[in-house]
């Protein structure tokens, strides 16, 4: 997604410029130029990452920040092409209807990008990476209904996906797939059983020393249950301390939104430092 909007962009800010008939415009002097606002924009953009994660969601910061955006890309283009304040607004509103357009497309159908709030996926993944998830490898799905028009793969045992919160679809939750359809899951000790085999658990960790013996609490011993059509059983890997199929049920395969595959920021909100190894790396 960052991608494409990099590639695509200049040529938007070139387009622009002709559709206001800017005198003397090179592909150059605007790419140049949008390197600028690309600058600003991600400056911009993890500042208000490290206010949300130190203060709060605050609608004078964001506010403030869209403020200081605009009136830094309009002084930009203003004065990289010596025209009109009116004219740099019209340049920088055209590119923004523009990238719209392209990164509603590009999350709709192909990349999404998610945060991570809490750490039912540790150490897989920790509290404040941001990562992307992968939505075309389940299909190409319509927009507002989610139905698949196109299928492409299906969810695969281990892998890690995000779909809405059966309990409150508003949220997102992101969780390791352990059983597809016709999968008999059991856990027995905090042992997972795979279709009455113990299963090579490579992912799962186990902090609590305690063992809580099976009946109202199911988070050491479950089931067995046997995974319906069309559904998914998933589990954190953080397993002492994730709420997830043993608590709620089973996911349905139609509602996942996608696969995680990388982590592209990373903020440890108790140090308030980046975590630069992180960046980069592959979800596995």
């Amino acid at each position: 997604m960052l991608l494409s909007l990099f590639l695509l962009s200049p040529l938007l800010l070139l387009l622009g410029a002709k559709l206001f008939r800017i005198p003397r415009i090179s592909f150059r002097n605007t790419f140049i130029t949008y390197l600028l606002l690309f600058g600003l924009g991600m400056a911009l953009g993890i500042l208000t990452s490290l206010t949300n994660e130190v203060i709060t969601d605050s609608i004078l910061v964001q506010l403030l920040m869209a403020l200081a955006a605009f009136l830094g890309m309009i002084w930009i283009i203003r004065h990289r092409f010596d025209t009109t304040m009116l004219r740099a607004a019209g340049i920088y509103l055209f590119l923004i209807v523009g990238l719209i357009v392209i990164a509603g497309s590009v999350r709709c159908f192909m990349i999404q990008a998610f945060r991570i709030p809490s750490g039912g996926m540790k150490p897989t993944l920790l509290v404040g990476d941001h990562i992307l998830a992968n939505k075309f490898i389940y299909g190409v799905k319509a927009p507002f209904s989610g139905a698949i028009l196109i299928p492409v793969t299906e969810p695969k045992r281990g892998d890690i996906v995000i779909f809405p919160f059966p309990e409150d679809p508003k949220k997102d939750f992101i969780k390791r797939v352990i059983g597809i359809p016709g999968d008999v899951v059991e856990i027995r000790n905090k042992r997972v059983f795979l279709n009455h085999q113990p299963m090579v658990d490579t992912y799962g960790v186990y902090i609590d020393p305690h063992v809580i013996p099976g009946g109202a609490i199911p988070r050491d011993s479950f089931g067995p249950v046997t995974v319906p059509t069309g559904a998914l059983f998933v589990m954190g890997d953080n397993r002492d301390h994730s709420y997830d199929s043993r608590f709620w049920g089973f996911v349905k395969k139609a509602s996942v939104k996608g696969k995680a595959t990388s982590i592209y920021w990373s903020w440890d909100r108790d140090s308030s430092m980046v975590r630069w190894h992180r960046i980069g790396s592959k979800v596995r």
